[in-house]
């Protein structure tokens, strides 16, 4: 037999090496897996997070289109009930504009 040769080596010492190459590859596994889950309870929170604020924007939306909403038909309201006002005014006081110009003459 040739003991150059590296295929046909001692078979305890191919058994540790492939004892020590199992055990890495399985800690390396172990931590992946860990990493996987940490990013998951992550992304999940993340996710949880979007949500709420994405609940929380369009309800600060609908407020204020609400609140828009109802100053405009305060506005409106206002603005004809001063028109309003103005001509219940001229109508109190009795006397027109045309009124005064007959009087004059």
């Amino acid at each position: 037999m040739d003991n150059c040769d590296p295929s046909v080596a001692d078979p305890k010492k191919q058994y540790k090496i492939l004892k020590r190459l199992t055990k890495e590859l399985v800690i390396e596994n172990a931590c992946l897996c860990d990493t996987v889950d940490l990013l998951g309870k992550r992304l999940y929170i993340l996710e949880q997070e979007r949500k709420f604020l994405l609940k929380r924007l369009l309800q600060k939306k609908q407020m204020k289109a609400s609140l828009s909403k109802e100053t405009e038909v305060e506005t409106a309201t206002t603005s004809s009930s001063k028109k309003t006002g103005l001509l219940n005014l001229k109508q109190k006081s009795g006397i027109s504009a045309q009124q005064k110009s007959f009087r004059k003459v």
